[in-house]
């Protein structure tokens, strides 16, 4: 949705700056010799025309740092904190925030994870014995006093509280006799299709396959775990699980615990296959446009500064990868995108002009597309940085992220792209001088 609506909204900004302002414009005055001369002689265009000069001057260290970026990126993804923990997007003392955390405190939150043990052939009906029932006991207790289980819910926990009414005794029954008759309620709570036992099945009717439902929490901190802390639960239960496993038991993990769990998995997977996708349409449409495989190739280069950016800045500002900041990595190629086609636009015009002075075409384009290309961005970076007011953290972070990979964008697109450009032409020149002389 967030995809077709911005899609949706740069489409009418197109439609609108094509056919709405140039009629508008027809009916203003024409602009004064004051304005025409700010625009193309102005301090901020003189700057950028200077600043070419330096730009081919230093051109091997400007991609050198180009380089160290992107090498420094790779080297601190591991870093990247993935999952989204809902009590961060609120302000602290938030009432919200407060009243969650008694709620989750007094029920222990609603993330659950199901553990189904299964007998082995040579053990069948096992679970339904008091030996059996004993065994499930044990492997209850064991997980309520992991330091992240809130609660399980056994077929023992309802034959347990049984004994209570019958015995007042919260253990498993002695007497096979109440051991008989929660068997005969069990096997009607079946029958009737009860939807915990329905859902989850905690015990089949055969006694030989059973489910604990571990209801996770974190009890250092009185809070649900969040979902980067998931595995933490996983490796907690390894040891109960491998001596369950130890006595020939057959067991699963399940349920949308695990399904959770595995998120920040599927988040870096889209995240993967969007930046794929999208720097693959930005080349193909940029092959077309400008007939050339080439200039597909170099538009890249302000779109890698952009991610790279972004990425950085979520490790180094510990902000998590969630599914609000996810999206940002493809607004900032949609919109960064941009400033490369102009700027690449003019510098193949420049080109035709002056095929063999380069230093002449890179002060030109930046002459020419540097001042709206940095008065482009500006004014959006400052229309997103309205965002950092929003009492909702994750909008907060939409607004910084996306202002600061367009701005590697902008650096990308007048630092780095000059650059490459610059070194690719030096060398094809030399190259042909050399064939020319020999």
């Amino acid at each position: 949705e967030f995809a077709v609506a911005v899609s949706f909204g740069v489409f009418t900004t197109a439609f609108l700056s094509l056919f709405l302002l140039p009629a508008i414009f027809s009916l203003l005055k024409d602009p004064s010799e004051l304005h025409l001369a700010k625009a193309k002689d102005g301090a901020l265009t003189l700057f950028l025309g200077n600043f070419s000069l330096y730009i081919d001057k230093f051109k091997y260290i400007f991609i050198l740092t180009f380089a160290v970026i992107v090498l420094i990126t790779i080297k601190l993804l591991p870093n990247l904190d993935i999952g989204s923990d809902y009590y961060k997007y609120f302000p602290k003392n938030d009432p919200v925030i407060d009243e969650l955390k008694y709620v989750s405190g007094m029920t222990g939150g609603n993330m659950w994870y199901n553990l189904t043990l299964e007998v082995p052939q040579n053990k069948g009906g096992f679970f339904g014995t008091q030996d059996g029932l004993v065994f499930l006991s044990n492997i209850e207790n064991e997980l309520r006093d992991n330091i992240y289980v809130y609660d399980v819910v056994s077929i023992v926990t309802y034959l347990k509280k049984m004994n209570v009414v019958l015995n007042n005794q919260y253990e498993v029954p002695q007497r096979v006799a109440v051991i008989n008759l929660f068997k005969r309620i069990f096997s009607k709570m079946i029958t009737d299709e009860n939807k915990m036992f329905k859902e989850v099945k905690l015990m089949e009717n055969d006694y030989n396959k059973v489910t604990f439902v571990i209801r996770i929490f974190d009890k250092n901190n009185n809070q649900p775990l969040a979902e980067k802390d998931f595995p933490l639960f996983m490796d907690s239960i390894k040891d109960t699980v491998s001596q369950i496993e130890h006595y020939g038991f057959k067991t699963k993990l399940w349920g949308w615990g695990l399904v959770a769990s595995t998120i920040s998995g599927i988040v870096l997977n889209d995240q993967f296959i969007t930046l794929i996708i999208s720097f693959l349409l930005v080349f193909t449409v940029t092959c077309i446009f400008f007939k050339s495989i080439y200039y597909g190739l170099v538009v890249l280069v302000p779109l890698i500064t952009a991610i790279c950016t972004n990425y950085l800045f979520l490790v180094i500002l510990n902000i998590p990868l969630d599914l609000t900041t996810i999206m940002v990595s493809s607004v900032a190629i949609g919109v960064g995108v941009d400033d490369s086609i102009h700027f690449l636009i003019q510098y193949r015009q420049q080109i035709k002009l002056f095929p063999n002075d380069h230093r002449k075409v890179l002060y030109n384009t930046f002459m020419i597309t540097g001042r709206p290309i940095v008065l482009t961005s500006v004014s959006i970076v400052a229309g997103l940085l309205v965002l950092l007011f929003a009492s909702f953290v994750p909008i907060t972070y939409f607004g910084l992220l996306v202002s600061l990979s367009l701005i590697g964008a902008l650096i990308g697109t007048l630092i780095f792209l000059p650059a490459l450009l610059s070194i690719i032409n030096g060398f094809f020149s030399h190259r042909n001088n050399k064939c020319y002389k020999g």
